[in-house]
């Protein structure tokens, strides 16, 4: 099995437009009886057309927190309403909106300057503004829009009941505790009956450092955090890291 993150290594940027000679390198792992599974920090509604292209059916999305397996969904972590209003309560005492994020769509609490920057970043179009969006819909994930010097403010108090990763200057994505991509993969991987398989991780950015834990090749991006490339077993040199790393494993010819 081949689990593959998407921004930064199947797609470039915040694009998820697909690297050229991807979807060609995505049958003929199928043919070499290699099965490709996506693992990002998107949520289904964003990615849906992309799977399409790439034939996937085997997925872990919300960095973890939901999972689909075989034809099932395997791991659908979500917040509890007393969590997140114990969030709310933290960040409006500094003014920060949120994000709410599931498979099915997402909002935020309402507009802000950083809102619309990091929008514009994640080349987002249409922000649904529902400050009570979690009392009806379930939330797998959150973005914090605030900076690092008021993150440093209530990090102690979030570290009690969330995992957090900063992905941009402009917003903190917090998860329920204990989710992760290489818990994912591991609940993915004990679901096969095969007592042994060979399993390969591409990807660029600290939340896949889990993933190259649990796997036994992890091939970092020319681009990866210095973090990554401590955990890989191979360093892509080129741009096109993922065909570069098929190619060094055998995987593809």
């Amino acid at each position: 099995m081949a689990f593959f993150d998407l921004d930064g290594t199947l797609c470039q940027g915040n694009t998820l437009v697909l690297g050229e000679g991807l979807v060609e390198a995505f049958d003929q792992l199928r043919k070499n009886e290699i099965h490709p599974v996506i693992a990002s920090g998107r949520s289904l509604y964003e990615v849906k057309e992309l799977f399409q292209k790439l034939k996937i059916e085997n997925f872990i999305l919300a960095g973890g927190g939901y999972a689909h397996f075989s034809g099932k969904t395997i791991i659908n972590k979500t917040f509890s309403n007393p969590e997140i209003e114990m969030i709310l309560a933290l960040t409006e005492k500094h003014d920060s909106p949120i994000g709410y994020f599931n498979q099915q769509g997402y909002a935020v609490t309402r507009l802000s300057e950083m809102v619309k920057a990091h929008a514009g970043h994640m080349k987002i179009k249409g922000l649904t503004i529902s400050p009570d969006f979690y009392q009806t819909n379930a939330v797998n994930y959150m973005n914090l829009y605030l900076d690092e010097q008021t993150e440093a403010k209530i990090d102690t108090e979030l570290e009690e009941f969330v995992d957090r990763m900063r992905f941009s200057p402009l917003a903190l994505t917090v998860s329920p505790k204990n989710v992760s991509k290489g818990k994912a993969v591991q609940k993915m991987l004990e679901q096969l009956s095969e007592s042994a398989v060979e399993t390969y991780a591409f990807g660029d950015n600290d939340n896949d450092v889990s993933m190259f834990q649990i796997v036994d090749h992890g091939i970092a991006m020319s681009n990866a955090t210095e973090q990554l490339r401590n955990h890989a077993t191979y360093v892509a040199r080129s741009e096109h890291g993922v065909l570069e790393g098929l190619k060094y494993y055998g995987l593809i010819s």
